[in-house]
């Protein structure tokens, strides 16, 4: 539009024009695009995400976590799980072909990481355990050594899981409690599966470290507060941080 024909325009609408110029660089001004990278709250996911939230901008880091929704995040973390290839189907009876978790479970099982119960079944939607966790993290990680025979790191530990447990603990991806205690069969949370994956990945900074990491890093999940042991781990696992 020429000068001329702006002038000669109605003075309501040469208003309106104004307005609508100064508001679209008011939103080219407030966006991160056009911020200093200094001064732009970051937004970008950092890494592949291997966790998500729910809806409303939670992620609920106390709740626990079901074996499918911890074996999904083994899977994409850690072994390359792609979206695009066609697992097939497990041969757990309790594994309906369309679940969400269908081709998850059926990869675990084709790289042998997973077996289910002697009836067959897998329980999906069952919580995970402290010491069911450890196997599938271990085997999942084809760098560990895992050595049979040998005594429980932890007083609490015995039979199948001593192995898995003994494995990560030596690598110091999991630790216990006071008086040599791991709780094996305590459920763990979703902000404890965050961890996991997390460190096993070399994910593991010190407070000072995150401090860093987090300092331009606007939090999208409102139950995750700074202060919180899980915080750095679920903003890790979601993809807002490397």
């Amino acid at each position: 539009m020429s000068t001329k024909k702006f002038t000669n325009a109605p003075a309501f609408l040469r208003a309106l024009l104004c307005a609508a110029l100064a508001f679209l660089i008011l939103v080219c001004a407030l966006s991160p695009q056009c911020l200093a990278a200094d001064d732009a709250p970051s937004l970008r996911r950092a890494n592949s995400p291997f966790m998500t939230g729910y809806s409303g901008g939670i992620m609920a880091p106390e709740r626990t976590i079901t074996r499918a929704e911890f074996l999904k995040m083994l899977m994409v973390a850690l072994l390359d799980y792609s979206d695009t290839l066609n697992y097939g189907a497990p041969s757990f009876s309790d594994i309906a072909i369309r679940k969400w978790y269908t081709g998850y479970i059926a990869y675990a099982e084709q790289l042998g990481i997973v077996e289910g119960y002697e009836d067959g079944t897998f329980h999906p939607d069952e919580p995970i355990t402290r010491s069911e966790a450890a196997k599938l993290l271990a085997l999942s990680l084809p760098e560990l050594t895992i050595k049979a025979g040998e005594e429980s790191r932890f007083s609490d530990v015995s039979g199948w899981a001593v192995p898995y447990v003994n494995a990560l603990a030596e690598k110091g991806i999991v630790s216990g409690y006071q008086n040599n205690l791991f709780r094996p069969n305590r459920n763990i949370t979703r902000g404890e599966a965050a961890k996991l994956v997390c460190v096993s990945q070399g994910f593991s900074p010190s407070k000072e470290e995150l401090a860093l990491l987090t300092s331009s890093l606007w939090n999208p999940f409102s139950d995750v507060s700074e202060g919180k042991w899980y915080y750095g781990y679920l903003l890790y696992a979601a993809g807002y941080l490397s």
